[in-house]
């Protein structure tokens, strides 16, 4: 069995809510005490340990932002990496604010196109990379 991929669980401040950590079957992991293994996470707090990073390589560098975190942990596991989110929080972080700027129909459509190919927003470059990639490796299992 192959060494895992740690993601610490992170929570707001205030409300104690987790912010950002893993996610399995798209709903995020609230710590319980015990490692829960992940389907993505978000690369706040990542632990790779040397053997996996040897396996799985760096985060990839065609992401600027929104899509390398998904790509590594995907990548981790199609290694056969076992992939934990931690037990208890790790830290705490506020979340970035909810909503895109690049969908709201109130602004100018040339501005919400430069939000939209932003590192912060969805860049159809990195999009399109990464659902390729995806899809291959679906394929690949399956």
């Amino acid at each position: 069995e192959k060494e895992g991929v740690i993601v610490g669980a992170v929570c707001d401040p205030v409300t104690g809510q987790v912010v950002y950590g893993g996610a399995a079957n798209n709903k995020k992991i609230i710590p319980n005490g015990h490692p829960q293994k992940y389907d993505i996470f978000n690369g706040n707090v990542v632990l790779v340990p040397q053997k996996a990073f040897n396996d799985v390589g760096n985060f990839d560098s065609v992401f600027t932002q929104c899509f390398g975190d998904s790509d590594y942990a995907t990548r981790s596991i199609h290694a056969g990496h076992n992939c934990w989110v931690t037990n208890s929080y790790v830290g705490t972080c506020k979340s970035n604010p909810k909503g895109s700027e690049w969908a709201n129909p109130n602004i100018k459509l040339s501005k919400r196109m430069k939000i939209l190919n932003s590192p912060k927003g969805l860049p159809l470059k990195e999009w399109y990379f990464y659902a390729r990639r995806r899809l291959a490796s679906c394929q690949s299992i399956g």
